[in-house]
């Protein structure tokens, strides 16, 4: 093998380590998110803010869905003036987490509800978890139950995280197991994660957090609803 071959080859294996590096790396995102969970393409509310559909395979690089679930539409539809009124949800008899790949920062994660029956679901019941990493964000929650007790027809949940550097987000869905609530489902309409300014930030760089067995550091502050 003559020289000349030999710089070929090594400027191609150099070229082939380049490019699978590059492949390799995930993508975080650095701006605000906003998921219209069960519906398809993208949807600009009259704010201005983009929504984003769940549905595959239209998925966003920076978003994973896990588990068993499925998109289904409001049998009674909200009627409103803005084009994401939240009628379409990810809905589940089973367990279902969403995974977001974050820039680090204080993140304001806001959660929509918007508890009418749905295709495929009438007649069963909304029990569920929802977890944030190791954090129980709703423990045995009825969207359902909520709005009544609120009088509304929908309603968000909002919540103050602190991401760290290299932290995957997950927010996991679980239906209810307790015996007596054999036929409960878990949904969600919409997710926001707001983006903090770090002069706003709620955590200075003083608090270190709370440690979980297993788990890295994580900071929190709950949580305030925001009425629809």
């Amino acid at each position: 093998m003559n020289l000349h071959t030999v710089s070929i080859a090594l400027q191609l294996l150099c070229f082939l380590n380049t490019y699978i590096s590059a492949t390799d790396i995930p993508t975080y995102i650095t701006g605000d998110i906003s998921i219209n969970s069960g519906s398809v393409g993208t949807s600009s509310a009259l704010n201005g803010r983009e929504w984003v559909g769940d549905v595959k395979p239209k998925l966003p690089s920076f978003l994973q869905l896990k588990g068993s679930s499925t998109a289904s539409t409001a049998i009674h539809k909200l009627i409103s003036a803005d084009p994401v009124s939240h009628n379409t949800a990810r809905i589940s008899l089973s367990q279902f987490s969403y995974a977001f790949l974050l820039n680090p920062g204080q993140k304001i994660i806001r959660l929509h509800f918007n508890p009418s029956p749905y295709r495929g679901f009438k007649g069963l019941r909304d029990f569920f978890t929802v977890e944030a990493g190791p954090f129980t964000l709703l423990s045995n929650f009825s969207a359902s139950l909520t709005a009544d007790a609120l009088g509304l027809k929908s309603f968000a949940k909002e919540y103050c995280l602190n991401i760290r550097e290299k932290e995957q987000l997950i927010l996991t869905f679980s239906p209810a197991t307790s015996p007596s609530r054999d036929s409960t489902y878990a949904f969600i309409n919409g997710i926001e994660i707001i983006s903090v300014p770090a002069g706003l930030s709620y955590f200075d760089g003083r608090d270190t957090g709370i440690q979980v067995v297993g788990r890295s550091l994580w900071s929190m502050l709950i949580t305030t609803l925001h009425l629809r």
